[in-house]
């Protein structure tokens, strides 16, 4: 799936192309990859193991990352973005979900610095909706990323500094 080459673009991973890289998290990389059928852009995790971790570890990991996986597809909410397909190829776990174009709540911190009392709102609010929704799943869900908050709320201004 993977070599060590930097550029990923081009590899295949299940049925699906890395184009380029879109960022970094606590648990692994995404990708923006092009699915062949239906022909759609995707975004691709790849859950990369610790270098400290044993091999018991990571399969019990792996293990709990299925399961929750499982159940956050089965939840339907505007603020939480669905997983198309979890899989695992070349002792790599992957998880497969739309591509929201836009940029990360990061980005949009950086493009235009801190928010508002009431724009910080509107992100506590949609944060709080997902959190409800996913604890009445019962599970402890992985650690909520900045970059998978949907940008469907932001003010009009955002959007616009965002293209």
């Amino acid at each position: 799936m993977m070599a060590n080459s930097r550029d990923p673009s081009g590899k295949k991973v299940g049925a699906y192309t890395l184009e380029h890289f879109i960022g970094r998290g606590g648990m692994g990389v995404v990708y923006l990859a092009q699915q062949a059928q239906p022909e759609r852009q995707v975004a691709i995790k790849l859950l990369l193991p610790g270098a400290a971790i044993s091999s018991e570890q990571y399969d019990e990991f792996l293990a709990r990352f299925k399961r929750e996986a499982n159940v956050i597809a089965k939840l339907e909410h505007l603020n939480i973005i669905p997983i198309y397909e979890y899989g695992e190829q070349d002792g790599l776990a992957y998880l497969v979900m739309p591509y929201l174009p836009g940029g990360s709540l990061r980005d949009l911190l950086a493009k235009h610095g801190p928010f508002t009392l009431q724009e910080a709102a509107i992100y506590i609010e949609q944060a709080a909706s997902s959190t409800a929704i996913s604890s009445q799943a019962t599970f402890c869900c992985m650690p909520m990323a900045a970059w998978c908050l949907p940008t469907s709320a932001l003010p009009a201004s955002w959007k616009t500094a965002l293209t």
